[in-house]
Order: C-alpha cells, then sequence, then structure tokens
C-alpha cells in the first residue's frame, strides 16, 4: 500500500541525520544525554574516527561489532564492514534496509508529540537506546522476499524508562505507516486496564496530532479500545485477557505489555498463532523482570537469555536485556596480533574500565586468572581489553557479579536516565531499601531489573545478612560442641547440612543467655548436588556448583560435592556426614523427614548419631525463623559468607503468617535453593532451644524455648 500524499511529502524532508559529519560529532560531543549513552554502551554511533567516517560517507550503523572491535554497518541494503580504506561484505543473505528502519524513526519523530508534562507539545525523539530498538527491528529485511527479518521483539527494562510511551508510539506506525492493508494491531496484557495504558498513549498522540486524525482519517472509539485508520481498513485494538475469546485472531502485529504479571500461558500460547497468515508478522513484548522465572514470563525469559549470549540462534527474535544481575563470561581466544585483548561471547553487560574479573582454569578449578579492564568494553562486545597480557586458556569462565547498591548497577539497567528518570530519585530508592527487605527486592525488580522474588514477603536484607559475615578458622571449632540441622533432597534440591556451633558449653546445662559466656553461634555447613548438566544448572541458577566443589571449606570437603546423575548418592552422602562427626562434636541432629529412609536409617543411626526428625511446618519452623533473626539484631551470629548459604538468604521468601503469627522460608515461593537456610534453621533450633528428653520416633513439634518433642 503506498504511503498517502502527506506521509510521502513529509519524507522528502532530510530532517533526521544532520548533512555534515562534523556538525552530528560536535553535537554529540555536546550533549550529555548522547554522551552517556555512548559511555554506558547505549550507542555505538559516532564514537570513534571510523564511525566518523561511516557517518560522512553516508552509511548507518548497528550494535553488532566483530572481533576486532570494528563497528558493522548497512549500506544500500547491505551489510558492510570497514576495513580501513574500504568496505567488504558480511551477508548476502540477509540484509538491514537503512530506508525501511529510517522510515519508523522518522515517523515516530516527526507526527507523534508528547502529551504529558513537562515535555507536553515536544517532538518524540527517540532516546539513543530506543532508536537503534526501533532501526533494527523494523529495518533488518530478508534480500529475496523484502519482509522484516524479525516477527518476536523482546525487550526487558526497568520501569520508568518510557517503554508504555515507546509502544504507543509503534502502535501508531503499524495502524497507518507500515503499508499493511487490513493491519490488525493487538493490544495485550494481564488485563484490560493495562493493555489500555498503551492504547492511551496512543489514542492521544493521535489527537495532539492533526495530520493523523484528519488527513489520515484515524478515528477513535473509546467505549471499545478502538483506533480506525479507515485509509487502509486498519484496526488496533485492545483485546480481553481471556484467552478462550482470543482464539482465531488474524494480527498484523501483537504489543504485550508488562508480561512479568501475566498469570498463566493460555493467552500466550493463542497470541502466537494469530499472525500466520499474515506476510511479515511481529510480536512485540515489553517487560520489566518478574518475581520469579517459575511463570510464563520466566519462560519466555529464559528462551531470550539463551538468545541473548549467543547460545542459541534464533535469526527471526530480537532481544534486549538491561539488567544489573550477574553474568558469566568465558574466554573464546587471545588476539595474538593485539596484545592485551580476550575474546569472549557478547557481553550481557557493559564493564567499566578498571573493572576486575577473575577467570577459573576449565581444568582445575583451584587456578584463576584475574584481570583488570584498560578500557570500557561495550554491552554486545565480543571482546576485552586488558592492562596484563595474561595466557589464559581457551574456556575459562568467570562470573561478574554487579553490587546492587552503587551507581554503576543503576547505570546499566536505566538507559533512559537523566530524560525519564533521574538519577538522585534512584539513589534515595536505594538508601530506603538498604535495611528493608520487601523494599530491596523491590528496589532489585523494579529499579535494576534483577529477579528478585516476591516483594512482599522477603526475610533478611542483603546489607544485614553480610553485616555479620566475619571469618573465622573451622580449625577453631574442632573441640566445640555443635548440633546439626540436615534437609534431604531427592532430584533437583539440593541436600544440605549445617552446624551450629553455641559458645556456651550445652554439656554442662548452659543454654542460650543462661551461660557464663556471651552468647554466639558459628554456622559450618555443605551440600550435595545432583545435575546431569551442570553447565545448564549453574546459568540458570546462577550458582557454580563445580567451582565451589573444589574450593576448600573445611577439612577435605569443598563447599558442596557434585554428583553427575539424575539423583543424589547417598551412600557418599552418609559416609560423608559420618566423617564429618569425627571432626566435630555433634551432640544432636535434626532432619527433615522426607527422604529420610535412604539417608538417616541405613547409615547415620548406625553410625551412632543422635538424630530427631524435624518437622517442617509452620509450628516447628516458625520460632527458629524468629530465632534467627533476633540471633543476627543481637550481633550473635557468624555465617562465615558460605557462598551457598548467602545465595540461599538472598532468594528466601517467608510464607504466610498463621494464626500466631509463625513464618518460615517455603521452597516453592522463594527464587533460589533454600536447602541450605532450612538445614541450618534446624542446626540453630537445637542448638538455642535443645530438647529435654527424646523418646522414640519423637518429631520437634514445641514452640521455641520449650525443648518438648513428641
Amino acid at each position: 500500500m503506498p504511503l498517502s500524499p502527506v506521509l510521502a511529502a513529509a519524507y522528502e524532508v532530510d530532517w533526521y541525520y544532520p548533512p555534515d559529519a562534523n556538525e552530528l560529532f560536535a553535537f554529540a560531543k555536546g550533549s550529555k544525554r548522547i554522551k552517556a549513552a555512548i559511555d554506558q554502551g547505549w550507542a555505538d554511533w559516532i564514537h570513534s574516527p571510523q564511525d566518523v567516517e561511516a557517518v560522512k560517507r553516508g552509511y548507518y550503523y548497528d550494535l553488532s561489532r566483530d572481533h576486532d572491535g570494528r563497528p558493522l554497518y548497512w549500506m544500500a541494503g547491505r551489510w558492510l564492514r570497514f576495513a580501513g580504506g574500504e568496505w567488504e561484505e558480511v551477508d548476502e543473505e540477509e540484509v538491514a534496509h537503512a530506508g525501511r528502519g529510517d522510515h519508523t524513526v522518522r515517523f515516530i519523530e516527526k507526527f507523534i508529540c508528547h502529551t504529558m508534562d513537562p515535555w507536553t507539545g515536544d517532538p518524540f525523539l527517540l532516546l539513543p537506546w530506543q532508536r537503534i530498538r526501533v532501526q533494527e527491528l523494523f529495518g533488518w529485511r530478508s534480500l529475496h522476499s523484502g519482509y522484516r527479518r524479525y516477527r518476536q521483539a523482546y525487550w526487558e527494562i526497568a520501569k520508568k524508562q518510557g517503554k508504555t510511551t515507546l509502544l504507543g508510539a509503534i502502535a501508531v506506525y503499524l495502524l497507518c505507516a507500515d503499508r499493511e492493508r487490513k493491519a490488525r494491531i493487538l493490544g495485550a496484557a494481564a488485563d484490560r486496564k493495562q493493555a489500555s495504558m498503551v492504547f492511551d498513549e496512543a489514542r492521544d498522540f493521535v489527537k495532539a496530532q492533526a495530520v493523523l486524525a484528519e488527513e489520515e482519517e484515524i478515528e477513535c472509539i473509546e467505549s471499545k479500545k478502538r483506533l480506525i485508520h479507515w485509509r487502509s481498513g486498519s484496526l488496533y485494538e485492545v483485546i480481553s485477557s481471556d484467552a478462550f475469546r482470543s482464539e482465531g485472531q488474524n494480527a498484523h502485529a501483537i504489543i504485550f505489555d508488562e508480561l512479568h504479571v501475566q498469570r498463566n500461558r493460555k493467552m500466550m500460547r493463542v497470541l502466537r498463532r494469530a499472525g500466520r497468515a499474515r506476510r511479515q508478522p511481529i510480536r512485540i513484548v515489553i517487560t520489566t523482570a518478574g518475581e520469579t522465572m517459575k511463570s510464563i514470563w520466566g519462560e519466555e525469559r529464559s528462551k531470550a537469555m539463551l538468545v541473548a549470549k549467543n547460545e542459541r540462534i534464533r535469526v527471526r527474535d530480537q532481544v534486549m536485556i538491561a539488567s544489573a544481575e550477574p553474568f558469566h563470561v568465558s574466554v573464546e581466544q587471545l588476539k595474538k596480533e593485539k596484545a592485551n585483548r580476550i575474546v569472549v561471547p557478547a557481553l550481557f553487560s557493559p564493564l567499566p574500565a578498571g573493572e576486575k574479573v577473575k577467570f577459573v582454569d576449565p581444568k582445575n578449578p583451584k587456578k584463576t586468572y584475574e584481570v583488570e579492564l584498560s578500557e570500557y568494553a561495550k554491552r554486545g562486545q565480543r571482546f576485552i581489553a586488558t592492562k596484563s597480557n595474561l595466557e589464559i586458556p581457551v574456556g575459562a569462565k568467570a562470573q561478574v557479579l554487579t553490587d546492587w547498591t552503587t551507581d554503576h548497577a543503576i547505570r546499566i539497567a536505566n538507559p533512559s536516565l537523566g530524560s525519564t528518570c533521574q538519577m538522585e530519585e534512584l539513589q534515595d530508592d536505594r538508601e530506603n531499601a538498604l535495611d528493608n527487605p520487601e523494599e530491596e527486592a523491590e528496589y532489585k525488580q523494579l529499579t535494576l531489573n534483577i529477579v528478585s522474588g516476591s516483594t512482599k514477603d522477603r526475610w533478611i536484607t542483603h546489607a544485614e545478612w553480610n553485616r555479620y559475615e566475619s571469618k573465622f578458622s573451622w580449625r577453631d571449632l574442632l573441640e566445640r560442641e555443635c548440633y546439626a540441622g540436615l534437609d534431604i533432597s531427592f532430584t533437583s534440591d539440593l541436600t544440605a547440612l549445617w552446624l551450629a556451633f553455641p559458645s556456651w558449653n550445652p554439656s554442662k546445662g548452659e543454654r542460650y543467655h543462661k551461660s557464663s559466656v556471651a552468647p554466639r553461634i558459628d554456622l559450618l555447613g555443605l551440600a550435595w548436588v545432583a545435575d546431569e548438566m551442570f553447565e545448564k544448572r549453574e546459568e540458570r541458577e546462577n550458582v557454580p556448583y563445580r567451582r565451589l566443589s573444589k574450593l576448600s571449606n573445611f577439612g577435605e570437603f569443598g563447599f558442596c560435592r557434585c554428583f553427575e546423575s539424575r539423583a543424589i548418592q547417598y551412600d557418599t552422602v552418609g559416609e560423608d556426614i559420618l566423617k564429618i562427626a569425627k571432626m566435630f562434636k555433634i551432640l544432636s541432629l535434626a532432619y527433615d523427614p522426607a527422604y529420610s529412609q535412604f539417608l538417616v536409617m541405613p547409615y547415620l543411626d548406625p553410625g551412632g548419631l543422635e538424630c530427631i526428625p524435624h518437622r517442617q511446618g509452620a509450628l516447628s519452623m516458625g520460632p527458629p525463623t524468629k530465632r534467627l533473626v533476633e540471633l543476627l539484631h543481637n550481633g550473635e551470629l557468624r555465617h562465615g559468607g558460605n557462598p551457598l548459604l548467602d545465595a540461599a538468604i538472598e532468594g528466601a521468601v517467608l510464607a504466610k503468617p498463621d494464626r500466631v503469627g509463625n513464618r518460615y522460608p517455603v521452597k516453592d515461593a522463594s527464587t533460589s535453593r533454600i536447602d541450605p537456610v532450612v538445614a541450618m534453621l534446624m542446626s540453630v533450633s537445637l542448638a538455642t532451644d535443645p530438647p529435654t528428653s527424646v523418646t522414640a520416633n519423637a518429631a520437634w513439634t514445641g514452640a521455641a524455648g520449650s525443648g518438648v518433642y513428641g
């Protein structure tokens, strides 16, 4: 369908790219917003002399860079790589059409204006990250058919970044300027109210521009949440979240807002099939991080992460995830011709100059290589420049942890910083989150785009837990009495053993707050984990199990023992626990009755350990949960910084209180493996409130301080 005369005339004016490259470069250098975007990795253009030369010659840009860090440009419908004086073709099968990508950007910036203060009436000038995403999404074309390459876009970004406004502008473009007759654009979300927010933006854009409302004959039917473009017969409407009434849709485009609050999979399954009869259907999903990966958002996010990390090639999927969460980097090769440069897969997040990255030898986990970045590494870049020229083996891996309490974490997760949100406001939110577990989880999720579990029932803050990380030597515990807690698993969960060493002497009748010494409990523990595909599990859970198994924890034990199998090998676990019982004076061991027949009866009971079943409900787990918080607040706990326990505390979510207010960590709601926490709580329960007597087949059921078993 040809463009209307009004739109066609507007596109004759070259208003988007300044004609003079030097003027463009000066503009970029003087713009704080563009300079910040370039420095933070959100924009690659006009960043180097090569980029300036490319602009002079009329070439355009993309985020893609080769292993040498040279940018790839598109020109005349083909991808080209600048080789210092000449241009070489990259791929003839799939091309980027500069005109089509620019067509979308020019429409938005020419015909859409802001309708909300403080920018009311101003043109909608796309931010660098928005321009890159839009140009790439609408610019990539098949060489043979001319249709769009991408069929799906997954954009995950923090709150207050202009997501809904951008979707509203794209919806108007798809309605009247995408050259599709009888296009049907569907706005979807978890509920009609959420989906209507994008519609309201699109409606206001149309009403604010006479050329859209009158010349383009776009009519708004407010009662039905519809926009109709009469010239092309196209329709944009909000659809119900009732999946059964959404069957049979013939959609040209689907705009799905805030997927992370979608309650079930039905609607997404239906909408996946909605555009099969169209020439170039497109589905745009834009969202913030959810509370748990056990959801439709988690499924879509997992697929998108594989694409973002280049672990899965899906040429029809465009992915952008802006997050401050941890990510892994591996060495692909060292560039011999360029010293101090390491080739890695596309970086998930940018790394600042001066950042220290510790790579672990793939054959010897105890051997590490620490490098310091000599220059800023951009998001998506395939190499890092280092200050030293270490010979790091291919396959070496490193986990990059971004401290969520820093300004750097805010910058990499908020590409609209300085425009739609301000650093000072986000810093205030961070200060409020430091000592409040619920606000910490909410800050991580909504501001840093980190999966951090439920924002309502978080237990212990990161700052509060790390306050008592004090290191101690396990050898100092050899002569002290202790109590043990054992959480037993079968397949995917961890089997965890934790020891609680009280500073008082239980065998002499001393008790918590009734001893001759200042009360304190030291914690020591380890876990056993089984999986046939540890690499994928480590990526999924952000826990380097295999490396932790090789690091020294106490005695001959690492922080965990890994089994390359589907299930835990109980004979090995039993032998390990009996070895530990010979090292430390374990007075009694509390265990979760589930699967105890595989471990307690055949190994621990015959080994001479006093084993007591500890039920896992609110009555049994609520009191030690309260006791642990009391110990933390009083400074009476030293946990030693065990990485498995740290990860478990980070993701632990409490159950709803029972009628007497008991709350305890629950596995289904938590975002990490909390088995170490469960084992630790059982050991603390015995240490602070030991049993006064134990009868056959007894189980702990009493409140803290009663010492009642029965």
